[in-house]
């Protein structure tokens, strides 16, 4: 009886002990942002980044990371860092192929600042994509020329 337990008694303990991990990883993260908040509250734009960027760099740069990052900061309304991260951001996108998704950041990053614009690795890949799926607008507004002119 208590052979057939052991792996369940295991698979539970192991998952209890992923959820603390992820509960203290999350913990962590909110306490990482509230430093980064601060410094960039303060003026202080290139240690904030920098900041950010070693957050990331501890969470192997994934897009889940990003992600979070991108929408925590586009709730500070600092409208210099949210572009910033966004250009990183979009350019992680199209690297991994999700390239929808670098679109959708572009139009929120161009909303927010009609300067805006991704990388020019990127910038090819979010504007064939703009095409495509009919967002001429986009398109337009970083730099490319209309189909046909």
């Amino acid at each position: 009886m208590h052979r057939h337990g052991l792996p369940f008694v295991a698979s539970t303990y192991r998952g209890r002990r992923e959820e603390s991990d992820r509960r203290h990883g999350q913990h962590d993260w909110e306490e990482s942002l509230d430093r980064i908040y601060r410094v960039l509250s303060s003026g202080d734009t290139g240690s904030g980044l920098a900041e950010m960027d070693r957050l990331l760099a501890a969470d192997d740069h994934r897009l889940e990371s990003y992600e979070l990052l991108f929408e925590r900061v586009r709730e500070w309304q600092l409208a210099d860092v949210t572009m910033a991260l966004g250009e990183a951001f979009v350019e992680r996108l199209v690297d991994a192929g999700r390239v929808h998704r670098a679109l959708e950041v572009t139009e929120i990053c161009l909303r927010r600042d009609p300067r805006f614009r991704p990388s020019a690795d990127a910038v090819d890949a979010v504007v064939a994509h703009a095409r495509e799926v009919g967002h001429e607008s986009t398109a337009a507004m970083l730099g490319a020329p209309a189909d046909g002119a």
